[in-house]
Parts: structure tokens; sequence; C-alpha cells
């Protein structure tokens, strides 16, 4: 319950922020959004059931390099690794809920939303996901890092971290790509 609350509230202030950003841009454009409040909404719903996607997948991430790393001090023949434990138990629970609201919201945003004709907030909420991945995979590489010039590295941090790098680095590259092709920005643009 701690945890939800800790995600929770920076999810629901970077929320309140961004909307403040996008109405004052709204005010200067023409023509302006008349689904701006609820798209950003749709798309708060929608960027939360991505993020618990993610953790569910950096759950099992998580439980398989940890588990190459440190295979459990056992007999001369070690036990078959337990693809399904509670812990990859809970990581497949995070995983189903996260597609299943990310599917039910983005259905709802194309729907009952002028996305395609504006998608302002597409791309702000796209930027902030990829913002989020690009902080988790700085702070996870800086910690490996540092773990690595240790007289005594620590294989579990080592493990760890990589566990994060494999699932929020593929996140943040393909973030970066769709907040890139959403600018519009092109190869023969940055010739130029």
């Amino acid at each position: 319950m701690i945890i939800l609350f800790y995600a929770t509230v920076p999810a629901l202030a970077l929320f309140g922020l961004q909307l403040i950003v996008l109405r004052i841009r709204e005010t200067r454009a023409t023509p302006q959004d008349p689904h701006l409040g609820r798209k950003s909404l749709l798309y708060l719903f929608f960027n939360l059931a991505i993020s618990t996607l993610l953790m569910g997948l950096t759950y099992a991430a998580l439980e398989v390099c940890e588990h190459t790393v440190n295979p459990p001090a056992a007999p001369a023949v070690l036990p078959p690794f337990d693809w399904f434990s509670n812990r990859n138990r809970t990581a497949a629970a995070l995983v189903l809920a996260g597609v299943g609201y990310a599917l039910v919201f983005f259905a709802l945003i194309r729907l009952f939303t002028n996305d395609v004709e504006f998608p302002a907030v597409r791309r702000a909420f796209a930027a902030t996901r990829l913002a989020v991945a690009l902080l988790i995979v700085m702070g996870a590489s800086t910690i490996a890092l540092v773990a690595v010039f240790q007289i005594d590295t620590d294989l579990q941090v080592i493990s760890q971290t990589l566990a994060f790098a494999l699932v929020w680095g593929p996140v943040a590259v393909l973030h970066l790509m769709l907040v890139l092709r959403g600018s519009g920005w092109r190869r023969e643009h940055a010739d130029r």
C-alpha cells in the first residue's frame, strides 16, 4: 500500500503539471482542442497502465538476473529454476493488469477523443514516459558503474541494474523514436 501511495503521488503531481503546461499551450493554439482535459486524464491512466506493465517485466527480469548471477547454494545437482515462482507470479499479474488496462484506455482514447487530429497530449505523455525511462536507465547504469569500480565488486547489484537496463533501455529507445517521429524531426532537417 505504501508503494502505491509513493507511486501515485508523483504521477498525480506530474499529471497536474503536464495539464497546466498543455492548457497554457492550448490558449495560443488555433483551433483549440476541445478534448484536452479528457485526453489528458485518459493518457494519465494509459501511462499508469504502461508503468504497471513495465514494473511486472522489471520484476521478472530481476528474478531471472538474480538467479543467473547468484544461483542458490545447493548440493552438487542444482534443482531446476522455478519459472513460475511467487515473484514471477506477481510479475505475470502486473504484466497482465498493465496490458489489460493499457488496451482499455487506448481504446477509450481512440474511440472517444480527437487524438488523431490533435496529437499534442499524446506527444506530451510519450515524452513523460521517455523521461522516466531515461532516468531509470541513467540511474541503473550509474549504480552499475559504481559497483564495478569497487574493490569488492557486488555481483548482486550488477545483476539488479542489468535487469533494469534490459527492460527500461529498449523502452527508452522506443520512446525516443516515438517522440522524434511525433515532433516531425527527420534526418534531412538535421543536416541543414
